[in-house]
């Protein structure tokens, strides 16, 4: 949960979800779909797509006991080499180093590494030297020392650096190029897709859609959209959707920016044959009041506030 999200911000999520999924088997007994709801307003779904297939693997496959190997821990969805350290180290004791963005940018500080910290080389040497201070018997205090100092002492833009424990063997701060390291490439820009986003109502529903690809917000509901111009908005609905629609007036521009992309929507009115069969697993029909039954992503909050507001059962 705390991937690119403040740790207050995550505290209710977290809290809500443990209540809800106490334990490994709750959590794999249950749908994707409810998953995904109690995610909702965290971004990221990918995250809870992989907690919960991981969740089912632990089930399945090792008893309902959560692996303590590398080996194993290191093949379970969405578990990196940076997740597996700290499982293996907090959870298990083990001696593996963890090496988060905090503790990159401690340990960039801490030997006046000047290199782009995005690179590989550079990875692989904060890597080396992490290893050499590394305190093997006393993993997990030493792994979670380092995130936190990193979380609240050697912060990015305005590092406390008369409190750091470290500062006399710091080398960015004895050469006062604290505030220029790491040094760190831009990200780059995301990418502009344009979409046309239609809100097809049924007296007081309105139509949603199923996201069953793999990618973006795969298994989030949402409202139909492609990507086409005003002219061509009907055939390509019928090319992704099965169905052609016809659009009405305007109704209100909206945009959510995702890590790399950013989409420009302009929602339109619109209806479609009352004689199309849709099928139930990919789309419904929903009154507003049950909208929120429903995970629909953050890029569509504009457009359920719309409903809400302007749709009157």
């Amino acid at each position: 949960m705390l991937q690119q999200t403040r740790v207050q911000a995550v505290i209710p999520y977290y809290d809500r979800f443990l209540a809800r999924y106490p334990n490994i088997q709750t959590l794999a007994a249950t749908k994707l779909e409810d998953v995904l709801h109690a995610w909702q307003g965290l971004g990221f779904y990918a995250r809870a797509r992989h907690l919960h297939q991981t969740a089912q693997l632990i089930r399945d496959q090792y008893s309902g006991q959560f692996p303590s190997t590398y080996k194993e821990i290191i093949q379970l969805p969405g578990i990196g080499k940076y997740t597996a350290a700290a499982i293996l180290s907090i959870a298990f004791g083990q001696p593996y180093p963890v090496m988060d963005g905090n503790v990159m940018r401690v340990m960039a500080r801490l030997y006046g590494i000047s290199t782009d910290i995005r690179l590989p080389k550079t990875e692989k040497q904060i890597e080396i030297k992490l290893h050499q201070i590394f305190s093997s018997k006393q993993a997990s205090a030493f792994n979670q020392g380092m995130m936190e100092l990193g979380a609240l002492i050697c912060l990015p833009k305005q590092p406390k650096c008369d409190e750091c424990p470290l500062n006399a063997e710091c080398q960015a701060f004895q050469s006062g190029k604290q505030l220029e390291l790491p040094n760190r490439s831009k990200n780059p820009q995301p990418i502009i897709v344009n979409r046309i986003i239609i809100l097809i109502r049924r007296e007081d529903e309105v139509l949603i859609h199923l996201r069953k690809d793999k990618g973006l917000l795969a298994s989030m509901w949402e409202f139909p959209g492609v990507e086409a111009s005003l002219k061509t908005v009907a055939d390509k609905f019928e090319e992704v959707y099965g169905f052609k629609v016809r659009s009405g007036k305007k109704l209100f521009d909206s945009e959510h920016v995702f890590t790399h992309r950013h989409w420009k929507m302009r929602v339109y009115q619109g209806n479609i044959d009352q004689g199309i069969k849709l099928n139930e697993s990919e789309f419904r029909w929903v009154t507003i009041q049950n909208l929120e039954k429903y995970p629909i992503p953050n890029a569509f909050k504009v457009i359920v506030d719309y409903c809400r507001k302007e749709i009157i059962p």
